[in-house]
């Protein structure tokens, strides 16, 4: 089995408190992350309230082409050249927040793990 096919749970501690605790990144950038992931996980988390796991009916290849999607939306909304708004700036963080999740059940259904 290679080290992404493994279960999640298989080593995480370690490797959850070597990232919190190692000298990789500074400690702000540890925490900034892992507050992006967690954000993340809660758009999921509510999303998955209402669709309950819908997304589990569609391939791997339809998770990266919700990716391609949202990161078009994204990338337009940058390159417009002017000052974004701050709804325009809330509705992209949602957007990454979406491409980190769809990115997710890609790995997930590539590894088989869904």
């Amino acid at each position: 089995m290679t080290e992404f096919a493994k279960p999640a749970t298989e080593g995480l501690r370690e490797i959850v408190l070597g990232f919190l605790s190692g000298n990789e990144i500074s400690e702000t950038d540890r925490e900034q992350y892992l507050e992006v992931i967690a954000s993340a996980l809660l758009v999921h988390l509510d999303r998955e309230r209402v669709r309950m796991g819908l997304w589990k009916e569609y391939p791997a290849k339809d998770q990266m082409s919700q990716v391609r999607v949202k990161t078009d939306r994204v990338l337009r909304s940058l390159e417009r050249g002017f000052e974004m708004t701050e709804d325009m700036k809330e509705n992209a963080i949602e957007e990454c927040y979406d491409i980190i999740n769809y990115a997710i059940f890609t790995v997930r259904i590539l590894t088989g793990r869904i």
